[in-house]
C-alpha cells in the first residue's frame, strides 16, 4: 500500500469517483471507520463526446508529473494527457486555494485558523 510506504498520517486515496449512490451509503457509515473522511473534487467533463480525438482526455498524475509540477500537483490529482486537455492544461485546471488548519500530532485537523493568509480556489477557464 502507497499509505504505508509514505506515511501514515499522510492522506492517500482509497476510492476515486463514487457514484452519488455509493458516496451517500457511505457517508451515512463514515463514522464507523476512524480515519477515513471524503474529499470532493472536480473533474472537468464534456457533455458531448463528439470530438474527443481533439479535445482529448485527463487521467491521473504519476509520479514525475508531480516532481515537475512544483508542488502544484499532488496524489490523485488529474491532468490532460492528449489533445486540447494537454496543451491547455494550465488554463483549465484553475488555480489551488490555501486553508490554514491546526493539526495534531497524527496529523488530523483541530481547528481552521481563518486567516488572511487563507485564500480561496479560483476555478478553471471553461
Amino acid at each position: 500500500m502507497k499509505a504505508l510506504k509514505t506515511s501514515q498520517t499522510t492522506q492517500s486515496v482509497f476510492e476515486k469517483q463514487l457514484t452519488p449512490e455509493v458516496y451517500a451509503s457511505v457517508q451515512e457509515r463514515l463514522s464507523e471507520f476512524p480515519g477515513f473522511s471524503s474529499v470532493t473534487r472536480y473533474l472537468r467533463t464534456y457533455p458531448d463526446s463528439v470530438a474527443a480525438h481533439f479535445l482529448g482526455f485527463i487521467g491521473e498524475v504519476k509520479d514525475i508529473d508531480i516532481k515537475r509540477s512544483n508542488g502544484y500537483y499532488h496524489q490523485g490529482d488529474f491532468t490532460g494527457i492528449t489533445g486540447v486537455e494537454k496543451s491547455y492544461e494550465t488554463a483549465l485546471r484553475g488555480q489551488r486555494g490555501v486553508l490554514n488548519q491546526m493539526v495534531d500530532s497524527r496529523g488530523r485537523p483541530k481547528v481552521s485558523m481563518q486567516r488572511p493568509v487563507d485564500t480561496a480556489a479560483v476555478a478553471g477557464e471553461r
